[in-house]
């Protein structure tokens, strides 16, 4: 059985790419050979030459939904939300399990605040981590996260 310290590393900041290769194709990309374990640095336009016949290229093209959003507790204090699941509703109001960081300051009934008059009450507490928040946007939700969510990055970035 695998454990999560075996994902656990250091990553130095600077080799995380902050923007795209300026020609694309230019990108660097790791290859490793199942057969031997060897590893090999190459380029994304290389990959053509690793195909044999019958192969298959699937493209994930996917998006990280921008599920993290910072807003400001009653009392002044900073909180970080991390939205888990939208529960079934009608707009303008959308409910979500999330996590709150710090969650040991926190009750329910308490307001979080964000920019352009969007708020959020904490419904009810469901466990030790996850909390039910309700928020009202003065735009559709899903602008309001496009504008002020971000990405949840894992905690090696």
């Amino acid at each position: 059985m695998m454990r999560l310290e075996e994902f656990a590393y250091d990553l130095p900041e600077e080799l995380i790419a902050q923007e795209p290769a300026a020609v694309r194709d230019g990108s660097r990309m790791m290859v490793v050979h199942r057969k031997t374990g060897e590893i090999e640095i190459r380029t994304f336009r290389d990959l053509p030459g690793y195909f044999g016949e019958g192969d298959v290229l699937v493209v994930n093209d996917s998006r990280v939904l921008p599920a993290r959003l910072i807003g400001r507790k009653e009392t002044g204090g900073l909180i970080e939300i991390l939205l888990l699941t939208r529960q079934p509703g009608d707009p303008p109001e959308e409910t979500w399990e999330v996590l709150l960081r710090p969650a040991k300051r926190v009750d329910v009934g308490t307001t979080v605040t964000f920019a352009d008059g969007c708020r959020a009450r904490i419904v009810r507490r469901l466990s030790e981590k996850q909390w039910l928040l309700e928020f009202r946007t003065e735009i559709p939700f899903d602008d309001f996260l496009a504008r002020f969510g971000r990405a949840p990055l894992p905690p090696y970035i």
